[in-house]
């Protein structure tokens, strides 16, 4: 774990539950504050930050925090597949327009640092 990494990871975990509407973030908050000021820095990030969204999850009682989130953007895709095809079959070049698109599906993020609009 890379002190560097710290202010990120507590930035997500603070728009995370403004994300899921946590009733008592000042819980949650107090929970990822103690487990981050006694932290193994010889963890990897991906633990040190799967385990503070186990405390999340835990404390809203939901395995999936970004649930509602896919299931909008998962709807607004679903509605632009028309124009999405239009455009791949009227590119010069069909494939490498497919394989951006899928590109573009592939590295969309959820992560709460990022803003969550469609545009």
């Amino acid at each position: 774990m890379h002190d560097e990494c710290l202010p990120c990871l507590i930035n997500q975990v603070v728009k995370v539950c403004h994300m899921v509407n946590v009733k008592d973030k000042d819980k949650i908050y107090r929970k990822v504050f103690k487990y981050l000021s006694e932290l193994d820095f010889n963890k990897t990030n991906p633990e040190v930050i799967g385990q503070t969204f186990n405390m999340i999850k835990q404390s809203i009682g939901c395995d999936d925090t970004y649930l509602k989130t896919r299931q909008y953007y998962n709807l607004e895709f679903m509605q632009k597949i028309p124009e999405i095809e239009k455009v791949i079959y009227e590119s010069s070049q069909p494939f490498d327009k497919a394989i951006k698109y899928a590109i573009l599906g592939n590295i969309l993020d959820f992560n709460p640092i990022h803003q969550l609009k469609f545009e």
